[in-house]
């Protein structure tokens, strides 16, 4: 064999054996770049709560094509437009949900067109850089090879701080259900068919500067817009959102409050014969004491109640409570306060009243009461003055005013 030839050959065998190498690279790196980006869109799946809607074998089988995808267009020459539209078809398959399909398309519109639009953008950048057609770069393995990396390890950043951003703050892009996210929903298609239309012209020789500074202008411009729209739709819905919770808080702070009264209600109120309860009576008492207020406490107790309970039945003497609550209420001033203990056992609190004068109201009362020729009822009571600035204790007033209740009872037997 000639040397000429042996040389040849020799060089060819190198050639082919380099070629061989870098292939070798850069489809490991294809499949790199491939697992990185799909594990980037898997956590960018779970982000959005679209995981628990798409079987596990349906995302699994997206991102294995894709991987495949990836290698494919490595060896074989395959048309842009077609890439797009099989790429477009298995981000259907590992992202489309019958439970929310606004939801999940409009998700697959947005990584579609936001790893089309960065394909387009490399593409454009490196037939500027080799001064060639888009149409070549795609003919060359190693070139197409690395736009390809490129492509998926630029979305795997771009999903990953997106990620980031969502994980940080809930329900940042995708509050599905509002107006002016279902019109930029709805806009993702207009945007999915823009960056089609934009890969026709690598199927064709055409000037290539001025092809690839249009595919890279028009898809900076989609990129910039999208980012646009989405952090306006952010600010419209935050704004939106705060204002439902101010809303919110204010129904549950209202809600709060009727809550509160209605336990206050419950605490203060007596249900059967709507007097105060013995809880507010203390309260009243203790802060009019806190205050340096004097002021007069009556003891009651109906004297026939039991007699009434047994002879008639407790319905009766239900009632026999409420009318002596109806009319005792009836002839006290605005300002006094009349508390059930408990039983047949009453208390009235009467601020800026002498004893003397408690007396002989109480007395008025009780002979009008028992005078009733409608109906007649009768009770015992004892009065204790408590003074301004009292160091005493509520109960020593108490007591003192039950035992003079029992000595008004056993004097009027």
């Amino acid at each position: 064999m000639p040397a000429g030839w042996r040389k040849a050959l020799t060089w060819g065998i190198a050639r082919k054996e380099k070629i061989f190498i870098i292939m070798t690279m850069i489809t490991l790196l294809t499949i790199l770049a491939s697992i990185i980006y799909c594990y980037e869109a898997e956590a960018f799946q779970k982000s959005v709560k679209l995981i628990s809607e798409v079987p596990r074998y349906r995302r699994l089988c997206c991102y294995l094509l894709v991987m495949a995808g990836g290698i494919a267009v490595l060896f074989w020459y395959i048309p842009l437009p077609l890439c797009f539209v099989v790429l477009y078809l298995i981000l259907c398959i590992g992202g489309l949900s019958r439970q929310d399909g606004k939801k999940s398309f409009y998700i697959v519109n947005m990584q579609f067109v936001y790893f089309a639009s960065i394909n387009l953008i490399i593409l454009g950048t490196m037939a500027l850089a080799n001064r060639a057609d888009i149409n070549i770069v795609l003919m060359r393995p190693g070139l197409q090879g690395v736009s390809l990396i490129l492509t998926m390890l630029a979305n795997a950043l771009g999903i990953h701080l997106m990620r980031s951003i969502i994980d940080r703050q809930e329900n940042l892009f995708f509050v599905y259900e509002r107006p002016e996210f279902l019109l930029l929903g709805y806009s993702m298609w207009f945007w999915l068919i823009v960056v089609f239309v934009d890969s026709i012209p690598s199927m064709f020789r055409l000037p290539a500067d001025l092809v690839s500074l249009f595919l890279i202008g028009s898809n900076v411009l989609v990129l910039f817009l999208l980012a646009f729209f989405h952090i306006h739709v952010y600010h419209i819905t935050e704004n939106a959102y705060l204002e439902e919770e101010k809303i919110r808080l204010k129904t549950e702070e209202r809600e709060q409050r009727l809550r509160t009264a209605m336990m206050e209600k419950d605490a203060y109120i007596d249900y059967l014969t709507g007097a105060f309860t013995r809880t507010y009576a203390q309260k009243q008492m203790a802060e009019m004491m806190d205050n340096g207020y004097s002021f007069c406490m009556v003891y009651i107790d109906l004297d026939s109640l039991k007699h009434i309970n047994d002879e008639q039945g407790h319905i009766q003497g239900d009632l026999h409570l409420k009318l002596f609550v109806s009319k005792l209420k009836a002839q006290l001033r605005s300002l006094d306060t009349l508390s059930r203990l408990g039983g047949d056992e009453f208390l009235i609190l009467m601020p800026d009243c002498t004893e003397e004068e408690t007396e002989g109201r109480m007395k008025a009362i009780r002979e009008r009461m028992e005078q009733d020729k409608v109906y007649k009822i009768c009770y015992s009571y004892g009065v204790v003055w408590v003074p301004a600035h009292s160091k005493s204790d509520i109960a020593e007033y108490l007591n003192e005013a039950d035992r003079r209740m029992y000595e008004d009872k056993k004097g009027r037997r």
